[in-house]
């Protein structure tokens, strides 16, 4: 438990401030000292990061997605500078919105907060996918517009993990 300067715990506090009499079976519930537990704010971190790893890289992890599509024979029909150029302008229009999407998700993180912020970041990521996996090139060419949503969702989930070094003040 967390201590204030003069020894007492959050939950003394806590305890105190609501007039409960604690009869002791309130600390035969409690987990025996030897074992850790995760604080809501180190899952919090973790659940960050690991939804940050997730969202945030999709443009970032472009060459790689870029050798699959061309496996599976994406632009096959096109010359070699035609197919380079298509793909260039895909990871042009994700790089571009993960850059410049910053501006509008930093708007959205100042008046809505972070929480707003990383679930609009979320939607857009998951709509943007939508639209990458059901992309072809001949009938349903959207890979462009779902890189780009991918980035700009991506953007807003980075930017509102920067919140969390508030749950550490100790540490600043």
């Amino acid at each position: 438990p967390r201590l204030y300067n003069n020894g007492v715990t959050r939950r003394d506090v806590a305890v105190r401030s609501i007039g409960y009499k604690s009869s002791g079976a309130v600390e035969d519930c409690r987990v025996p000292s030897n074992q850790q537990t995760m604080e809501p704010r180190q899952f919090i971190v973790v659940w960050s990061v690991f939804v940050s790893i997730l969202s945030s890289g999709c443009v970032f992890g472009w060459p790689a997605m870029k050798e699959i599509l061309e496996e599976d024979g994406v632009y096959r029909g096109h010359d070699a500078t035609e197919r380079k150029a298509r793909f260039a302008q895909i990871f042009t229009a994700g790089f571009f919105t993960l850059i410049g999407g910053r501006v509008a998700m930093g708007y959205i993180l100042d008046t809505r907060g972070p929480r707003a912020c990383s679930c609009a970041g979320l939607a857009l990521v998951i709509l943007g996918s939508v639209l990458f996996s059901f992309s072809d090139e001949h009938s349903f060419n959207a890979f462009a517009p779902g890189l780009a949503l991918m980035g700009f969702g991506g953007s807003g989930v980075h930017i509102a993990n920067f919140h969390i070094s508030n749950l550490f003040p100790e540490r600043k």
